[in-house]
């Protein structure tokens, strides 16, 4: 017989996780990722990284945002559930775990590349981008601990 394991014992790891998660992927979704501003024979010109702004930054920010729903998912069907199979709960961890893994990765390459491709100009990260890697990285940290305490 599968040994059963309370979500009790992690409700506060879990509500830290789809707090985290949820935070992390509205402001990656809603707020500027960077920017950079340069001068050209026009004049000043700035632009921004976000939302919406390409078909290439709004690919990445759904898949960054997509793997940040992972983990508020898993956490949340955590939640719902009094026991679960030390199985399934290992499973809903490394799910999540990947999920915020791939967010964090994911946005920090597009910071460097953000970097790399206005490397000349005056370049910023924005809220976007922080409360996605910052979020993210929590998240895989909490998760962590998490999975600690089961094996």
């Amino acid at each position: 017989m599968p040994e059963v394991v309370r979500t009790s014992r992690f409700r506060s790891y879990l509500t830290v996780q789809m707090a985290a998660a949820a935070i992390a992927a509205v402001m990656l979704v809603f707020m500027d990722f960077g920017g950079f501003h340069y001068d050209d024979r026009h004049g000043d010109v700035q632009e921004y990284v976000f939302f919406g702004s390409g078909a290439i930054p709004t690919a990445l920010i759904c898949l960054g945002a997509g793997g940040l729903a992972v983990a508020f998912a898993n956490a949340l069907r955590l939640l719902k559930k009094k026991e679960v199979s030390a199985k399934e709960l290992g499973t809903r961890l490394r799910l999540s775990d990947c999920g915020a893994v791939f967010a964090s990765v994911l946005v920090t390459a597009g910071a460097l590349v953000l970097i790399a491709t206005n490397w000349n100009a005056d370049w910023w990260l924005d809220g976007g981008f922080f409360g996605a890697f910052i979020g993210g990285w929590l998240l895989v940290f909490v998760i962590r601990l998490m999975r600690r305490h089961i094996e």
